[in-house]
């Protein structure tokens, strides 16, 4: 959850600094955001390399009742609820400095999707790319892993597009 809260400060202070015209905060925020996100892959990664057998009996159970809420999921989470909301907030800021800096918003975007192929990694490891998500409901048959891939669409669809390699500022 240190990773996500980093996140929020990181994206959140790129937002105050596109707001304030402060270029050099905001590129600065903006890499702070990128590298705290290949973290993140980072971590995805090394959780994937766990023994198959230890998730099953260990650590998925540690989400699911009784020990957890019904439908337990790192996105209800308060630290990953307020990463979504800076990333959902941070559209115009974004824009604001891939104006001016488009590398950084291409950097970021890069980063994200990665992380969101190593979340998919992780979860089509160890409950397979057709198992139901943790937040499926006891009718829906929909694989985590596309469960995954709608919040990276809904994800990367807050930020802006990424420039065309010919653009100029």
């Amino acid at each position: 959850m240190v990773l996500a809260q980093g996140g929020t400060v990181a994206v959140n202070s790129l937002t105050a600094a596109a707001e304030a015209g402060d270029e050099e905060a905001a590129a600065t925020a903006a890499e702070v955001a990128s590298r705290v996100m290949r973290a993140c892959r980072a971590a995805l990664q090394f959780a994937g390399d766990a023994n198959p057998d230890q998730y099953r009996s260990e650590i998925r159970p540690t989400l699911m009742p009784p020990v957890a809420p019904p439908q337990m999921s790192g996105l209800r989470w308060r630290d990953h609820e307020a990463l979504v909301a800076a990333l959902t907030a941070s559209g115009e800021a974004w824009s604001w400095l891939a104006e001016r800096r488009p590398d950084a918003l291409t950097d970021f975007r890069t980063a994200l999707d990665a992380t969101y192929e190593s979340h998919k990694g992780v979860c089509g490891n160890f409950v397979g790319n057709q198992s139901p998500s943790l937040l499926a409901t006891s009718r829906s048959h929909r694989p985590a892993v596309g469960v995954i891939e709608q919040f990276r669409r809904l994800r990367v669809g807050t930020l802006p597009a990424a420039p065309h390699p010919d653009h100029h500022t």
